[in-house]
């Protein structure tokens, strides 16, 4: 619910037009970043800086900036780890229900072979 919340966000920005984007942020920025502390790999980022480049990569997307918007300015910090791409941070940020995790009483042979065998891989940490 939270990404959601992050690309309805967006989605006022570029197609309402608010008048007041600032109050706008100041109102749900604590619910944006609800999700970040417990998910995030990145330890000395701030959840500003957080939020504010999942918002620009979601702009970015359809052909916005950040730097468009009266919102703050999204800066480098000194700890930043990059070694971990946007693509993984988003990827870890999902929310993986129970109903998906029941899905998997429900597959054949072959597709539980596939699976256990993907899943011990994981598990060893081998490629």
């Amino acid at each position: 619910m939270l990404y959601a919340l992050r690309r309805l966000f967006v989605i006022i920005l570029i197609f309402c037009e608010p008048t007041d984007i600032r109050s706008l942020w100041d109102e749900f920025y604590i619910h944006m970043v609800e999700d970040y502390p417990s998910t995030s790999i990145t330890m000395g980022l701030s959840l500003t800086n957080m939020l504010l480049r999942h918002l620009n990569d979601l702009l970015l997307k359809l052909g916005k900036q950040i730097t468009n918007y009266d919102l703050p300015t999204l800066t480098l910090e000194e700890n930043e780890n990059t070694s971990f791409s946007r693509v993984i941070q988003e990827e870890l940020l999902v929310q993986v229900s129970n109903e998906d995790v029941e899905f998997v009483l429900k597959l054949n042979n072959d597709q539980l072979v596939a699976y256990n065998t993907i899943m011990d891989v994981i598990h060893h940490k081998q490629s």
